[in-house]
């Protein structure tokens, strides 16, 4: 089963330049997500990835010293992309509720999308394996939860579950 990637890497003689490597990184973190998508994580291999992005296994492990490498690598990626969506999260004085829901829905919908669901079972199915994975994931669940109880004390502020601690409500 090959995964679709609109992009196939054109190979180029030579180093490739720091732009290019860079492309090429993104480029494999994202056919590796697809694949955990559609394979999970036992069925996911180097061999596979490559011909998926129309390189070769030594660009791949150039990049990750293994299959372990690459899913830690994706995990950080991917909670480096998410944390933009919370820092971007507000409570205003006049629509508290409103934006209360929109984050609770926000949340909601990414752990409900198919695809989403399917990459945190494929990461979450590793941690017991992977001690390193399980601090990046557990580190990521505190910054989430600070980021959160932060919301909840500023609609605290607006007189709002004034009687409970910003943790319990987060």
């Amino acid at each position: 089963m090959t995964i679709s990637t609109p992009n196939k890497i054109k190979r180029n003689s030579g180093r490739p330049t720091h732009d290019q490597s860079q492309q090429l990184t993104v480029a494999i973190l994202d056919v590796t997500r697809k694949s955990l998508v559609k394979r999970g994580f036992q069925d996911t291999n180097v061999q596979q990835l490559a011909a998926d992005c129309g390189i070769t296994r030594r660009s791949i492990s150039s990049r990750f010293k293994s299959r372990d490498d690459l899913l830690i690598a994706l995990v950080k990626h991917d909670i480096e992309a998410f944390k933009p969506h919370l820092q971007e999260m507000v409570i205003r004085d006049s629509h508290t509720w409103e934006d209360l829901e929109l984050i609770c829905r926000r949340l909601w919908k990414r752990g409900f999308d198919i695809q989403e669901s399917a990459l945190l079972r494929a990461y979450l199915g590793e941690t017991a394996r992977l001690p390193e994975l399980a601090h990046v994931i557990r580190d990521f669940y505190y910054y989430m939860n600070e980021t959160l109880e932060g919301l909840i004390t500023q609609a605290q502020g607006f007189g709002m579950f004034r009687n409970f601690k910003a943790s319990t409500v987060a």
